[in-house]
């Protein structure tokens, strides 16, 4: 598992996102990514086909991190309702952007788990992150060291 969880993400690495790709805010706005992405921005991309408890953990630890009002740190949430974003979303106070779409078309989306990655205004990913409830200061480590690049 923990070999293909690796090959996948060293081959969404460097991948170039499509910037036609659209994405809808809980406003029901649509925006492309080429106009999200202005800058080195950190993504959580979740589904809802994803374990629960890992998706809980993740949108928490974004939500209490120290650097979560930042408007660099943005949520993907793939086949989730606008409406049930819209409850989430209210629901926990959360302050980052959060939107819906179908598939970003990266290859570590086949893992069916959340991750994080760092994306530049080229929507050029790198940095991708598989976290686990279980090591959470792995997940710490790691957004102390995203912070800086966001700096």
């Amino acid at each position: 598992m923990l070999q293909n969880e690796q090959i996948l993400q060293i081959e969404s690495e460097n991948y170039t996102l499509d910037k036609t790709i659209s994405v809808q805010n809980i406003e029901k706005q649509k925006k492309f990514t080429k106009n999200i992405f202005l800058r080195k921005t950190l993504v959580l991309f979740v589904s809802s086909t994803n374990c629960n408890d890992c998706s809980t953990y993740c949108l928490s630890v974004i939500k209490n991190d120290s650097y979560s009002n930042s408007k660099r740190i943005i949520v993907f949430a793939s086949g989730y309702s606008i409406r049930d974003l819209f409850v989430f979303y209210k629901s926990n106070k959360f302050n980052n952007s959060v939107y819906s779409l179908t598939t970003l078309g990266l290859p570590i989306e086949k893992l069916n788990m959340p991750f994080m990655f760092l994306i530049d205004d080229k929507l050029t990913p790198t940095h991708f992150f598989i976290p686990r409830k279980e090591m959470p200061y792995l997940t710490d480590k790691y957004l102390s060291l995203i912070k800086k690049q966001l700096e």
